[in-house]
């Protein structure tokens, strides 16, 4: 931690007063906010007397020591996927005691909090640009409950063989914000409120003016930073509230005296209560696992009677090809925008949406350092004048990312596009600049996709692929 320090000292709060009283570093920067929070849960007592309910026992501080934006947000998605396996771990320890000591054993819930610091990066003094970022990653956090990930068809193919899983333990992650101006309303937005005060100026309540202050004041840290809470708990048990909602309808089928009014009981039981869980999560597994393996026969006529045979229950058909080096083929092949001098393939083989945010901010970030550093050279950008009421415009192209994901999203290419426009969407509330000598620069991102079930054609890869790159425009 030490040899990553930054020598400089990170920001004074409004007011002008030092945050960090002459030291500096990262110890300084976690010590003032260690500080900040005991001193606001203690002005802060419970009621009746007791302890404050919103103490946690477990608090980890963590200090993100870059200053730029994109890996900022890289490292913001790295602690949601530590976080995740902390809590997959602690679910897998407490069900091996289980088998261990018997069902009598109660699991435990874990619950840890972690403040994740970020001093350092200077798009993030503004209040509005932090909030507009942190608001992006919570909509592709949740956008990602929809995504058809491997692991979740992995999931559903284990419930129709005969190990399913027992207990899918529930792994919570909670972000919170907190700024420096934290609630600093911008002047359209001071202007609706005025607005709104002055038509409930009768119905104005003093205490809850006073506790909305007082609750925009506990948010306002010293610097930009996140509250991160994990929790790992058993699966609530819904056998229990099934059965009790169908002992009426049962008892009364059985004092009836006809053998056909209990089979027409039973029928209209099942008609009004619709399918169960497990019969949705069987038809669920049978549509991934018909996308997975589904397989195009196109030009494939001279081995349709190898193919026939690799369809009879017990012969696995093994194939020899690399899906990378398939992809990587596909991609010189079929993509236009190819240029072997600028073009770099990665491969990751993380199944989890968290960690394939990680990666590919992790990738966005190295790719703008790589293009604002040759764009500094006049030599590396080209005359481009596809506007004429632009002018002329000098755009300096950076390089163009494949990575490669087999093992993501492979079953649906909507998830993977939805993905795509989620990273897009994060990228647009990071003001991006750069460039040297006072120079103009726009920097643009462009973010694709390849998919093996993409709707057009022309995009359909052997593996899932997103691809990146960035765009200097000077005027």
């Amino acid at each position: 931690m030490l040899m990553y320090e930054p020598s400089d000292v990170p920001p004074h709060d409004d007011n002008g007063r030092s945050i960090l009283n002459g030291d500096s570093g990262v110890w300084s920067a976690l010590a003032n906010t260690e500080r900040w929070i005991s001193t606001t849960l203690s002005q802060q007592p419970a009621a009746g007397g007791g302890s404050n309910p919103y103490v946690r026992k477990e608090v980890s501080y963590v200090c993100e020591t870059t200053d730029e934006p994109i890996m900022a947000v890289a490292n913001v998605f790295r602690r949601v996927r530590e976080a995740r396996e902390l809590g997959e771990s602690h679910s897998r320890v407490e069900e091996a005691v289980v088998v261990d000591k018997g069902p009598d054993y109660v699991p435990g819930t874990m619950r840890q909090t972690q403040v994740v610091v970020i001093p350092w990066c200077h798009n993030f003094k503004s209040f509005q640009e932090f909030e507009a970022t942190f608001q992006a990653i919570n909509a592709a956090r949740r956008a990602a409950r929809d995504y058809v990930t491997d692991v979740s068809l992995e999931k559903l193919e284990m419930e129709l063989t005969e190990n399913p899983i027992e207990r899918d333990w529930v792994v919570s992650i909670s972000l919170s914000s907190l700024h420096p101006k934290f609630g600093t309303k911008t002047l359209a937005e001071s202007i609706a409120e005025m607005k709104k005060e002055e038509q409930e100026e009768d119905e104005v309540d003093p205490k809850l003016k006073a506790y909305k202050k007082q609750r925009v004041l506990a948010r306002q840290s010293p610097y930009p930073s996140l509250v991160l809470e994990v929790k790992a708990m058993p699966p609530p048990d819904f056998d229990s509230s099934s059965s009790s909602v169908s002992s009426p309808m049962q008892e009364e089928s059985s004092s009836s005296d006809s053998i056909s009014s209990d089979t027409t009981a039973q029928s209209e039981f099942n008609e009004t209560r619709g399918p169960s869980k497990q019969e949705l999560k069987k038809l669920e597994a049978l549509f991934g696992k018909a996308s997975t393996d589904h397989r195009s026969t196109e030009g494939r006529s001279e081995d349709s009677f190898y193919d026939s045979i690799s369809e009879v229950a017990g012969i696995e058909e093994v194939s020899s090809e690399d899906p990378i080096a398939a992809a990587q083929e596909w991609v010189t092949q079929n993509d236009s925008s190819y240029d072997h001098e600028k073009s770099i393939f990665t491969t990751t083989d993380t199944k989890h949406v968290d960690a394939a945010y990680e990666t590919i901010f992790t990738i966005l970030a190295s790719q703008k350092h790589s293009l604002l550093s040759s764009s500094s050279s006049s030599s590396s950008l080209v005359e481009e004048n596809t506007n004429p009421q632009n002018g002329n415009n000098r755009v300096a192209v950076g390089s163009r990312s494949y990575i490669i994901m087999p093992n993501f999203l492979s079953s649906s290419a909507t998830s993977l596009e939805k993905f795509s426009s989620e990273v897009d969407a994060i990228l647009r509330t990071i003001v991006v600049e750069g460039g040297s000598n006072n120079e103009q620069q726009q920097l643009v991102s462009s973010v694709s996709i390849f998919h093996p079930e993409h709707v057009a054609k022309e995009k359909r890869c052997p593996v899932p692929m997103l691809v990146t790159q960035w765009y200097v425009k000077e005027e």
